[in-house]
């Protein structure tokens, strides 16, 4: 993955690099705009939503063009160049971070990510009350739904929101 964005910025001649997951079906754009406003006024190499104050599955990244280039150039371990960014956020030496927090921690993880079939059947439960055609929905809007239907976090909750990051460590 490293190495396809490296490739894809250089062929965009991209500057600034905002990075959502094909599997995080719930992106806040609200939440995009002050990850990138962040980036951009505070000078930093990357900026991410803080993954101990966000539920899992609406993470955004930013970061320039000389982060990645410099984590193509010297991450070396496996899990560094499976994933686009841990370099970056493992060398807080190297790199100027930042992070954009949430208004709340969560008593109990919510996982807003499609890795599993019930993940899928979460996600589908949240669409099905809060979607409306033409009108998007916003990540308070899902912390809303969820603090009424409180069960419907238990559909989907056997997976360790970091699973595909832990294995890729174990293959190091």
């Amino acid at each position: 993955m490293l190495d396809r964005y490296y490739q894809a910025a250089i062929k965009f001649r991209a500057e600034t690099i905002i990075r959502i997951s094909a599997d995080c079906p719930l992106i806040d754009p609200n939440i995009s705009q002050e990850v990138l406003k962040k980036f951009q006024k505070g000078n930093y190499d990357y900026v991410a939503t803080d993954d101990k104050t966000y539920p899992k599955g609406v993470d955004i990244e930013c970061f320039s063009f000389n982060s990645i280039k410099k984590s193509w150039l010297y991450a070396k371990l496996k899990s560094d160049r499976e994933h686009v960014t841990p370099f970056i956020w493992e060398n807080p030496g190297k790199f100027k971070i930042g992070k954009l927090c949430y208004k709340t921690n969560f008593k109990k993880p919510i996982r807003l990510v499609v890795d599993h079939k019930d993940d899928l059947e979460f996600i589908r439960e949240i669409y099905a009350s809060l979607y409306k055609e033409g009108k998007i929905f916003f990540l308070d809007d899902v912390i809303q739904l969820i603090k009424t239907k409180p069960e419907l976090l238990e559909i989907n909750v056997d997976h360790d929101p970091d699973e595909g990051y832990l294995y890729s460590l174990k293959n190091d």
